[in-house]
């Protein structure tokens, strides 16, 4: 069978642009044909797709997909780009508005979470409260009219595309509550590491690890600052993996805190090299505001690395509190400095919760889980959801 994977733009190679990577590799692996459709491509996810022999279709411009008077166009050329395929799965704000169904032919919206900027109140309520919003009153109320016709029109696509896949319960909820209906849950897991990844850290140094964009709304800040709050004597080291516009800023605060060498910026990685960093770590800190999953903590669990998770939202579902890991309050450093501290000076919790993190992501939330639901949602016959080699 020939299947459509469509996403608006895939030129960032993140954990959406991974999902639809693996589900088209799977999909070949099972003797389809699938067909990545999208206005750009990130060069590394275009050497991976080619490596796998998925073909690449380009439509419209990347500038067009904010651009509402191109919406017409847009639709053409998507049409015309899927209609050879015979199953198509959609993924996320705005292609989904892009999408004309066929009769007979069977439509998946893997919807990773609705746009925040459309629907803010409802996505963003734990920022909105915290002190990182800096946004006043009517600056939220100018941007909220402006994009009033896009919201329209998202909730009206969305409403049409009734067979929804989704990353968590948490994000299932965020859906209902802004659609009115429910979409299918589904851990969208990473596929077991490299057999060949190095063993665990042994370093005196109490390591810890963040991956993820440098942006107000993954609170690097509260990590900052709780890591200013853990004693010398533990040696806490965090290293960051991830690009973003507040780089500076979090290096300049790792230097107001006096903390600069305790911190180390080591932007954008390649996957090997991120793989030895998990694998190096005692511990991953991971406390996003308003995070629909958390993909961070379910790779650190395939390596037996435990995390101190946000209290609330996606990653509160990954990780079980006092078993797979740690919950800390994400607006409070002391409290995320309080769970490190548990990790870094009881080394036979950490390792317990980290044995049981892998154990869990192995049970319950490995890659064959998702793709089969994707299978059943297209009406695919498809074995049980063994989990991949």
């Amino acid at each position: 069978m020939k299947i459509g994977l469509l996403a608006a733009r895939m030129d960032v190679f993140g954990g959406v642009e991974n999902v639809m990577l693996r589900t088209a590799l799977h999909l070949r692996s099972r003797g389809h044909e699938p067909v990545m459709v999208s206005t750009a491509f990130h060069a590394e996810l275009a050497r991976a797709l080619q490596a796998g022999t998925v073909e690449m279709r380009v439509v419209g411009n990347p500038h067009d997909t904010g651009r509402i008077g191109r919406l017409a166009a847009m639709r053409a050329a998507t049409t015309e780009a899927l209609a050879d395929c015979e199953a198509v799965n959609v993924h996320n704000f705005p292609a989904n508005l892009w999408i004309e169904e066929q009769e007979g032919r069977p439509l998946v919206y893997a919807c990773h979470e609705p746009p925040r900027h459309l629907h803010e109140d409802a996505m963003n309520p734990v920022f909105l409260g915290s002190r990182f919003n800096t946004r006043p009153w009517y600056t939220r109320a100018w941007d909220s009219l402006m994009n009033t016709r896009w919201r329209a029109l998202d909730l009206s696509a969305t409403r049409r595309l009734r067979r929804i896949l989704t990353n968590s319960r948490y994000t299932a909820g965020k859906i209902e509550q802004i659609y009115g209906f429910s979409a299918v849950p589904c851990y969208f897991a990473p596929l077991p590491p490299d057999p060949s990844s190095p063993a665990p850290c042994t370093a005196s140094e109490f390591r810890m690890l963040f991956v993820g964009r440098l942006t107000p709304m993954k609170n690097l800040e509260t990590a900052v600052e709780a890591v200013a709050l853990l004693p010398a004597e533990v040696r806490p080291l965090l290293h960051v993996v991830g690009e973003g516009d507040q780089r500076s800023r979090l290096e300049a605060l790792s230097r107001e805190r006096g903390i600069s060498e305790r911190v180390k910026f080591l932007g954008g990685i390649p996957d090997a090299q991120l793989l030895r960093e998990y694998a190096e770590a005692k511990a991953v800190l991971y406390i996003p505001f308003d995070e629909p999953m958390g993909l961070v903590p379910m790779e650190a669990g395939l390596l037996g690395v435990p995390s101190v998770v946000s209290s609330h939202g996606g990653p509160a579902e990954i990780v079980v509190n006092e078993k797979t890991g740690l919950y800390a309050d994400a607006l409070d450093p002391q409290a995320v400095a309080n769970a490190l501290l548990r990790f870094a000076l009881d080394e036979s919790l950490r390792q317990r919760c980290g044995k049981a993190a892998a154990a869990r992501m192995r049970a319950e939330m490995h890659w064959g889980l998702y793709t089969h639901a994707l299978e059943t949602l297209l009406g695919i016959p498809t074995p049980t959801a063994e989990e991949p080699t």
